[in-house]
């Protein structure tokens, strides 16, 4: 994939940890520094603070010109988005008719995008993707003739995935379901069997042992910077909670996106992810599957990954 020019659908639950914003400054980065172009920020948390937000830590990083969207339905997790997605935000919600379909936004630019040149990221809910799934041909008279799975064939490369916690295959604990899994469990199940493009999958743990390290995060962001005021309100929700560090769950399913070929992570071999309905995920290894997740080892450590990550958040 070197040198091969792509675009970026970045779809979120903004707001329900600070970890959706980091990934939303790395694409916006990447897209002001001319490295790929983000051509749908799209969020899967129908609190309209989240898309808000979504665009505010955009237009800082300097892109001024990202289509908006949310999810039209429902998920169970909405509210919880509210304190740190306003901040971000600075107080300003959206003027709702700025603010388009979830599903009818993929449909419309997915058919304007050329032949697999679009790389999604998902780091919240399947309810966008799984609804596109679901589309027919014209839907809602759209024009578009492809239904929402052909355009997903033609149009996407790959999907980067945060989601599961496959360390539950291989521990005593009592199995459960993911944040992301258990926001809409259908949904998850529907984008895992359906899809029709390879997708990799970044899990629980991965993110989980990745810091953000927050004394190295405050001498690099600027005061004002919406990302380090988001951060600062996540660990001031009247939980008490002393400032720290926070896992990189969605930033490294961002990273894998952003960089595929350049080996930050180990992958495993291909195989199928199944979702059960208490939304336990398992993974299961065949040859001729069409997912696959990462891995840390020897070589792909978190000192390593943390220390990448890190120069995607710079100003």
């Amino acid at each position: 994939m070197n040198g091969t020019p792509f675009s970026v659908i970045y779809d979120n639950d903004m707001g329900n940890d600070i970890d959706d914003a980091f990934a939303q400054v790395m694409v916006a980065r990447a897209h002001a520094l001319g490295k790929t172009k983000l051509i749908l920020s799209l969020s899967s948390n129908t609190n309209p603070w989240s898309v808000a937000a979504n665009d505010a830590l955009n237009r800082y990083c300097g892109v001024n010109d990202c289509a908006l969207a949310i999810y039209g339905g429902t998920v169970k997790y909405a509210t919880d988005a509210s304190d740190i997605a306003r901040t971000m935000a600075g107080g300003k919600l959206l003027d709702g008719t700025l603010v388009a379909d979830g599903v009818s936004a993929l449909r419309k630019i997915l058919s304007e995008a050329d032949d697999h040149s679009v790389r999604i990221v998902a780091t919240g809910f399947a309810s966008n993707l799984a609804g596109l799934l679901s589309t027919a041909a014209n839907h809602r008279d759209d024009g578009i003739a492809l239904s929402g799975r052909e355009l997903a064939q033609r149009k996407v490369q790959f999907v980067s995935v945060m989601a599961c916690d496959f360390s539950v295959m291989h521990t005593r604990l009592k199995p459960y379901g993911e944040f992301n899994v258990n926001g809409d469990v259908p949904a998850m199940q529907k984008l895992m069997e359906d899809w029709p493009t390879e997708i990799i999958v970044s899990d629980f743990l991965i993110g989980l042992l990745v810091p953000v390290i927050w004394d190295r995060l405050k001498n690099q962001l600027s005061a004002k910077h919406p990302l380090l005021l988001g951060y600062r309100q996540y660990f001031d929700q009247g939980k008490g909670l002393p400032m720290g560090n926070r896992p990189s769950w969605d930033q490294t399913s961002m990273l894998y996106a952003l960089e595929p070929d350049a080996n930050h992570f180990g992958l495993s071999d291909p195989g199928e992810v199944t979702i059960r309905e208490d939304g336990v995920s398992i993974f299961v290894p065949c040859e001729k599957g069409r997912r696959r997740h990462l891995l840390l080892d020897d070589h792909h450590t978190p000192a390593t990954i943390t220390d990448t990550l890190f120069t995607h958040y710079k100003e």
